[in-house]
């Protein structure tokens, strides 16, 4: 069988064309699990401010006007609270690397003095994920994969 130099080009240029498509989505990959790397780290940024807070003051930092949550998608006060008891300050407050100050943003829950949760969303989605859904002070329904709970207890559906 004999190739002519088209059928060549044609085949060279469909095996380049595929290199690069595969090229792009394996970065596009590498980004979602850097990104979800970023998130659990920042987690526990929030969780250790929280922890030095409570050290202080005997309880978790109270929400004003009744509220028992908050999404870090608007800078309040909690978030300049907390700044000052995060290990390095001058960094500013973490917020999601993709989703910063939208509903998505990490997402804190006062349960009672002595407990909270926080929440993100992971991008990189296993089918065996579980969900785990919150309604947040404007009602609206959430749904995070990623959560750690007070004095360190770690708790992720991955």
């Amino acid at each position: 069988m004999v190739i002519t130099k088209n059928k060549s080009f044609f085949i060279v240029s469909l095996i380049i064309i595929f290199a690069f498509i595969l090229a792009f989505y394996s970065i596009h990959k590498l980004d979602q699990k850097n990104r979800d790397i970023s998130r659990k780290a920042d987690l526990e940024k929030i969780q250790f401010a929280l922890e030095k807070f409570y050290e202080e003051h005997g309880e978790y930092p109270p929400l004003g006007n009744d509220q028992i949550c908050l999404s870090f998608k608007e800078k309040g006060e909690l978030e300049e609270l907390l700044t000052n008891y995060l290990e390095k300050p001058e960094k500013g407050f973490p917020h999601d690397p993709k989703w910063a100050n939208t509903e998505k943003d990490y997402f804190y829950r006062r349960l009672n003095p002595a407990s909270f949760k926080l929440y993100a969303e992971l991008e990189r989605k296993e089918k065996s994920d579980n969900l785990y859904s919150v309604i947040d002070c404007s009602q609206n329904k959430n749904t995070f994969d990623y959560i750690i709970s007070e004095a360190h207890q770690l708790t992720h559906y991955h």
